[in-house]
């Protein structure tokens, strides 16, 4: 997320947001934040599981899901990434 607030980028193109479908991790994006939830292999996922809150859980387990979680973690990056660059003058 750094490089965004540093670099004013006018596009990128970029399959990031097709990650946790194809990895089974859950890129997250809050409040200028980033990160993600995943797991070294389907045994470390299955270990750990219980750990996660309900929503995750049946997200981890369905790619179709995984994928709309991905699109939307990665439009609240990009209105994030423009508020900044809006308030700093410069239209993106």
């Amino acid at each position: 997320t750094k490089i965004f607030l540093i670099f004013p980028f006018y596009s990128a193109d970029s399959t990031s947001w097709t990650s946790g479908a194809r990895f089974a991790r859950l890129p997250n994006f809050n409040n200028g934040k980033g990160k993600s939830i995943g797991f070294k292999n389907k045994d470390d996922f299955l270990a750990s599981w219980d750990k996660l809150p309900t929503k995750d859980i049946e997200l981890l387990k369905n790619y179709k899901a995984r994928i709309k979680h991905g699109i939307e973690s990665f439009q609240q990056l990009e209105e994030f990434v423009t508020s900044v660059w809006d308030k700093r003058g410069i239209k993106l």
